[in-house]
This record gives C-alpha cells, sequence and structure tokens, in this order.
C-alpha cells in the first residue's frame, strides 16, 4: 500500500488553508466513479487504494454540494495544463517523451509556472494564485471560467504539439502520489520554481477569450458548454482503454448498432458522474460523426439516459462491507472495514432484533472503533427517503453516495450513525514549541534574503511585511515552510490556535478581499 504523504503534501500545497466544511475539494477514483468529498485534508486518504488512478478536483465546493459541475465551483486556487506525451494511439500530435515536453516547459513558459508533475505519462503544470479566487457572482464564473480557457489557448498558441483542452472549472488531475495504472508509473512533483500570480495580473497578460455556445437539450434541465463535454470525453478515453476502443467502434459489442454504442457510452459517461445534459450533448456529438446514424427524437435520448442511470447506481460501499463480512477471518474482516469507513475497527458485533408484532427478524452490524465510537449498519427493510439526511449522514465518515442500488442492497447500504464522534488527531506534546522554533527560523530566514518589505504595495506571495516595529507574514508562505520541514498533517485550525496562544494576530490589511497577514509575536511570550 503507497503511504499518503505524497498526496498530503501536495493538496496541502495545492489549496493552502481554504479547504473547510463549507469549501470541500474531492477525490475521484477511475476505477469505480466515485467521488469523495473532504472537508479536511489529512484525514482525506482512508478511503481508497492509493494503487489505482486517483484525481483531484481543481475547485473547491460548497457544503450540500454532491455534483462536481463548473457552477457549482466556489473557488479556484491557479490555472493548469495537461501535457500529454507519447503515441496514444488517438492521431494526436503529442510530445514523443517526457523529456522533450519538460524542456519545452522550462524553456518556453518560464516564469509561468508553479509545479511541473510528473502524471506518469506526461506532465501536468500549474501556475498558482498568489490568492484563492473566490467565485462569488455569475461575473466571477465567468472571469474564471474564460481565464482557464485563455491559460491554455495561451500555451497551445505557443506549443509545438497538441495540449488537449483540459481546463474546465469542474477538472480533476491526476493526484500526485497516486499510481497511473496505464503506465505503471507513480505521479510526483517533478519540479517548483515558487512563482506565483495575482488573478487580476494574470487576466490581464493573457490574450482575451470567448466562451464556446453552449448545447441546449430540451428535455433534460441545464446545458453544456460543448468544449467541457470534449475534454471529457477526452479524458474518459485517455483513462479507460473500453471507452477509447467503444468511442472508436472497435469494441466487439453484441449489439454493433449506433444504438448500441451509444448505451454503452452512456453507461460510461453516468458511472464517470456526468450531467445528463452533458451524455446527452456527447452522445449527439457521436452520432453526428457516424455516417449510419440516423436523427432521433429527444424522447429517445431520454429512455437512453434512463437506462444508463439504472445501470450506474453505486454499490461501492455496500460491496466494500459484504465482501468483507462474508469472510471467515476476524482480522482480516476489521482490517477491510477499516479501510472501507475510514477508521480502525476494534470489534464487530452482530445484533439482532426477533420477530415481534408479525414484524420480520431484523439484524444488523456494529462497528466499534478504537475511539470507542460507532458505526451501525443495519440490514433492515427500513428506507431512508429524505436525500438530505442521507447526504448528511455519509459526510460525517467522510463518504458521500449521490445513490444507492436497489434491490437487496437498498436496506443494507444505510449507514445510520449512532454515536459517532468525530475523531481529532492528537498533536504531539511538543508540536507548539516546534511551531514556534519554526516560525522563527521561517522569519530568520526571509530577513536574511531579503525578503522583508515596508510597504504593502511592495508585498509579494512569500515576503514579509513590517509596520510599526511588527512583522506580519502570510498564511500559505509560512505553511510551504512547515510542509518543507516536515511538519505536514497539521490541521488549519489547530495550527491557528496554537499561533494564536504564542500571542500571533491576524489582521486585515486594507479593502483587498480575504487579505490577511499574520504578525510574528516575541518569542517565548507564550511562558509569560
Amino acid at each position: 500500500m503507497l503511504e499518503p504523504t505524497a498526496s498530503v503534501r501536495w493538496l496541502e500545497a495545492f489549496y493552502g488553508d481554504s479547504v473547510s466544511k463549507d469549501a470541500r475539494f474531492t477525490i475521484w477514483t477511475f476505477h469505480n466513479r466515485a467521488h469523495y468529498w473532504c472537508s479536511d485534508i489529512s484525514s482525506a486518504f482512508k478511503n481508497f487504494d492509493l494503487r489505482r488512478d486517483t484525481y483531484f478536483s481543481m475547485a473547491v465546493y460548497p457544503r450540500g454540494i454532491t455534483r462536481r459541475t463548473k457552477d457549482n465551483a466556489s473557488a479556484i486556487f491557479g490555472v493548469w495544463l495537461d501535457v500529454d506525451c507519447g503515441d496514444k494511439g488517438n492521431s494526436k500530435d503529442y510530445f514523443p517523451t517526457v523529456e522533450k515536453a519538460l524542456a519545452w516547459v522550462t524553456d518556453t513558459l518560464c516564469g509561468r509556472w508553479s509545479f511541473i508533475i510528473h502524471s506518469g505519462g506526461g506532465l501536468h503544470v500549474y501556475l498558482m494564485f498568489d490568492e484563492p479566487f473566490w467565485i462569488e457572482s455569475n461575473e466571477d464564473r465567468t472571469r474564471a471560467a474564460k481565464l482557464t480557457k485563455a491559460f491554455h489557448s495561451w500555451a497551445d498558441n505557443l506549443c509545438p504539439h497538441t495540449i488537449d483542452p483540459i481546463y474546465d472549472l469542474a477538472r480533476v488531475m491526476r493526484l500526485p502520489g497516486t499510481t497511473n495504472t496505464r503506465t505503471g508509473n507513480i505521479a510526483y512533483v517533478l519540479d517548483e520554481s515558487g512563482e506565483e500570480v495575482s488573478f487580476s495580473d494574470l487576466e490581464e497578460f493573457l490574450p482575451p477569450v470567448e466562451l464556446n455556445e453552449t448545447s441546449q437539450v430540451s428535455s433534460i434541465d441545464g446545458e453544456a458548454d460543448i468544449e467541457d463535454v470534449k475534454s471529457t470525453i477526452s479524458m474518459l478515453r485517455e483513462a479507460d482503454k473500453t471507452f477509447d476502443l467503444t468511442w472508436k467502434r472497435q469494441r466487439r459489442l453484441k449489439d454493433r448498432s449506433p444504438s448500441g454504442y451509444c448505451m454503452s457510452i452512456a453507461n460510461s459517461m453516468a458511472a464517470a458522474g456526468c450531467r445528463d445534459v452533458e451524455i446527452v450533448t456527447a452522445l449527439k456529438m457521436w452520432r453526428a460523426s457516424q455516417t449510419d446514424a440516423v436523427e432521433k427524437p429527444e424522447s429517445w435520448y431520454e429512455i437512453t439516459l434512463s437506462k444508463a442511470r439504472k445501470m450506474s447506481r453505486p454499490e461501492i460501499i455496500g460491496v466494500q462491507v459484504s465482501a468483507a463480512l462474508e469472510t471467515d477471518d476476524a482480522v482480516e474482516q476489521m482490517e477491510k472495514i477499516s479501510l472501507v469507513l475510514g477508521r480502525e475497527v476494534s470489534e464487530i458485533r452482530k445484533r439482532v432484533i426477533p420477530e415481534y408484532k408479525g414484524h420480520k427478524e431484523k439484524s444488523s452490524y456494529e462497528f466499534i472503533f478504537t475511539d470507542d465510537s460507532t458505526v451501525l449498519l443495519p440490514n433492515t427493510e427500513t428506507l431512508m427517503s429524505q436525500e438530505k439526511m442521507r447526504n448528511a449522514l455519509f459526510e460525517e465518515i467522510g463518504v458521500l453516495m449521490q445513490r444507492l442500488k436497489g434491490a437487496k442492497w437498498d436496506d443494507f447500504l444505510r449507514l445510520v450513525l449512532a454515536n459517532v464522534t468525530e475523531i481529532t488527531e492528537e498533536l504531539e506534546g511538543n508540536t507548539s514549541f516546534n511551531l514556534e522554533n519554526e516560525l522563527h527560523a521561517f522569519v530568520q530566514k526571509k530577513r536574511e534574503s531579503g525578503n522583508l518589505v515596508q510597504s504593502l504595495d511592495a508585498m509579494g506571495p512569500t515576503t514579509l511585511y513590517e509596520e510599526d516595529g511588527v512583522t506580519y507574514f502570510k498564511w500559505n508562505a509560512f505553511k510551504r515552510h512547515l510542509l518543507g520541514v516536515g511538519m505536514i498533517g497539521l490541521k488549519t485550525n489547530a495550527v491557528a490556535r496554537m499561533l494564536k496562544d504564542l500571542g500571533a494576530e491576524s489582521r486585515q490589511f486594507g479593502d483587498a478581499a480575504r487579505s490577511r497577514l499574520w504578525s510574528v509575536p516575541p518569542k517565548g511570550v507564550s511562558d509569560e
């Protein structure tokens, strides 16, 4: 099993301290098309196997959102490129090798990248903002969508090879520290420049672009951006050989008519979490490219979509839990359940309520964790019909299921959290002491390198600011310092609490949105 250290470090560098219950990111695993919604980075890696294809979202989403769409995104943290390499059998003109792609990025995009990720088969390039861009209006959403597209267009025009249009706000990218199963290689951070840019500065630098026309389907709610759908199809073809063969009509299906291939395409896209209108738009695009595919009425697309939705209802948790409970080895049972639920199980008890007043016997499994919290999985016929209630329960253990499979799993998949207590990671006894030392080491290092300014106008993402004898720093810069010295896994609110105990204070400067700095307290002030 891969250790999640590299993935944790990357997400902390990418999201900074922006992740919370009101700003969740999502982890998406390709093998089961499952989303794992996360409000805390340090505990995000307990529900899946890092040896599989694993992706993370470019945006964060508000509490209660269960669909990863561009219209639901609430903040982005930079812009990105997906630079593929090698011959993938799709006739695209990619860089022949990763080495040639890397040389182009470092030579041509000099000063316009923060991180270069080796994705296992190509490069992912990120240019980070100095502050997250929070989407608070339709105007903000349009600006964000235009900027991500403009960055791709700018780079693509400079590039001698093809850069796939993977730039929509709902995009997910391969997570460093996890495996690209197509090549067997682990994705990792190849290089870091420390470069950051403000959203507005990049907006002024890049040539303006227009967003593409949208495709509306009369009987399906919403709209789909054509380029977004194309990039989603491109990603699915890249990650799933079966989907690629289906799209190219080379897969040997039992029904080889256009309708048969459309059904298979719809099944795959539904399982991948695509919206209804995106699936229908993709089917229309595909049929338009086939000489023997006749025009179909809207009702045909609705029926195809309905069949695909029935096929794609996730049974992930139920299948995993069931398989674990059918294992005879009690130790193996507990290990598997711990992996599924993201907590270490110490005991599994089966509860049986005898037949009473004509009702059938009811049974349930109670999982007792090492912190004495419990999760109860009843095997009953009670239906939990309220979607919001079901989602809230799943979120408490870091697992969100939007739909439940019918028939026999309807009952078993009801996670009723009886007495679940939030697991709080114990900070080491000397963490506060170490944090104070690292804060002053961080400040000293910045002073020695000349990164201290006396004017807010000269304040950059990695500099210190001094006013009236008080030194101020940016949170993200200090957090990167902590990651660099190996202090990982610390929750943002815990670090903030310790800084306040040491005498540090946060202060808003000027009218700039979310422009908040922390003061550096004199060393040892907490001992007074």
